[in-house]
């Protein structure tokens, strides 16, 4: 399987499960405990606001009102 990462998923239930959006795929991580997993860079950073491609990566996911101007800025 091969995607995107998006931000990782839980829900509050006994006991808490844990997903992972991989592109357009939610992966169940619950399944993975005691397991071993590996995750491959594909060197490609993508916004995850526009979706294109860029060169840095932004280590914040909440954009303030105030950071609206960077985030155009990146993404045109």
């Amino acid at each position: 399987m091969q995607g995107t990462l998006r931000k990782l998923k839980s829900s509050l239930t006994e006991p808490v499960q844990y997903h992972l959006p991989v592109g357009e795929h939610l992966v169940d991580l619950n399944a993975f405990i005691g397991r071993e997993l590996t995750l491959t860079f594909s060197g490609t950073i993508l916004c995850s606001n526009c979706g294109k491609k860029t060169k840095k990566a932004i280590l914040k996911v909440t954009v303030l009102y105030a950071c609206a101007s960077l985030l155009v800025a990146i993404c045109a």
